[in-house]
């Protein structure tokens, strides 16, 4: 299963971050003056922590959201043909709808390790999950351009793949795109086991159904080295995304579709520590990244809320 950004995003460039142009990283600039909120749009700039107010809202918003659910029916079929949404999605999209990620080497330095005048003495293997079209494949391999840097690229959608492969910048001998279900049951013949340095999972695991996570989880480690890493940025709790679902739209708890029929799910820290098993994960970083989005005419504040992470396989894990 893949990524996409929600409708909401589409009025929000920024939405996930990919406009980012701070050097300040990831958790480090705070709204510090609360009275000056509507004096300059904060979108993208400072970490706001909510207040109590907004978070009993929001908590009312997804209750009333719960009281009107999917019906059973249609959940099953939203599930079932998870890959025609999607493939229908970038049918309609092509390579039009994300923009390629900039801020990768703000946020995930380590990735960035192959560039020019770079030593590497063996090749530095990394498998991007919910890959879409590219927007982060082709940063990568532009910023790193060492032959030895090599990417693995993969998607749930035929259609992106096939739309990834027409890049002017794809390169079969220092990138391999291939379609792959990540909760599948078999790993994909290309990737060796214990042979990954690094995954990436950008916007792409919150298109899982909850009931798949532990076999994704399982494919990760089975493909990383003991000692490789797992990059996780995706939407968090309460995220404007999330309470902007409207009727039928809930699917389970935290989890909706959208009305193009992809799927989507809301992570807090907590269900992460536990989804990424502390006996076979170490813990490299883990917290919120929040956004405030001001309309100041209207006197609004709108809430993004994203979780990113960094976890690495224990040596004892093979």
């Amino acid at each position: 299963m893949t990524k996409r950004r929600d409708p909401t995003d589409e009025l929000n460039p920024t939405a996930e971050g990919e406009n980012k142009t701070e050097t300040v990283e990831f958790g480090n600039r705070f709204l510090t003056d609360k009275d000056q909120v509507f004096e300059h749009n904060a979108c993208n700039r400072d970490n706001v922590e909510p207040s109590a107010e907004h978070l009993e809202h929001a908590k009312n918003i997804v209750l009333k959201q719960a009281e009107n659910p999917v019906e059973d029916s249609e959940k099953v079929a939203f599930d079932e043909k998870a890959n025609e949404f999607w493939n229908k999605f970038y049918n309609n999209n092509e390579n039009k709808f994300f923009k390629n990620r900039n801020w990768l080497n703000l946020e995930f330095p380590e990735i960035f390790i192959g560039k020019e005048g770079d030593e590497l003495e063996e090749d530095f293997n990394i498998l991007e999950l919910g890959c879409g079209v590219g927007n982060t494949t082709f940063p990568l391999l532009e910023a790193n351009p060492n032959p030895k840097f090599k990417v693995f690229t993969t998607d749930f959608s035929s259609t992106a793949i096939d739309v990834l492969k027409q890049h002017p910048l794809y390169d079969n001998d220092r990138c391999k795109a291939f379609v792959w279900d990540m909760t599948a049951t078999e790993l994909p013949e290309i990737i060796e086991p214990n042979s990954l340095d690094c995954i990436l999972m950008i916007f792409a695991f919150s298109a899982v159904h909850p009931k798949n996570w532990k076999q994704t989880i399982d494919n990760l480690l089975k493909m990383l080295k003991p000692g490789g890493q797992v990059l996780f940025r995706d939407y968090g709790r309460f995220d404007l995304a999330q309470l902007r679902f409207k009727k039928g739209r809930y699917v389970q708890d935290n989890f909706y579709v959208r009305g193009d029929g992809t799927q989507v799910y809301f992570f807090t820290e907590d269900e992460l520590r536990e989804i990424f098993d502390p006996s076979k994960f170490t813990e490299k970083q883990l917290g919120v990244d929040r956004r405030l989005i001001v309309n100041r005419a209207q006197k609004v504040q709108m809430h993004r809320v994203w979780i990113q992470g960094k976890w690495i396989k224990k040596a004892d894990e093979e």
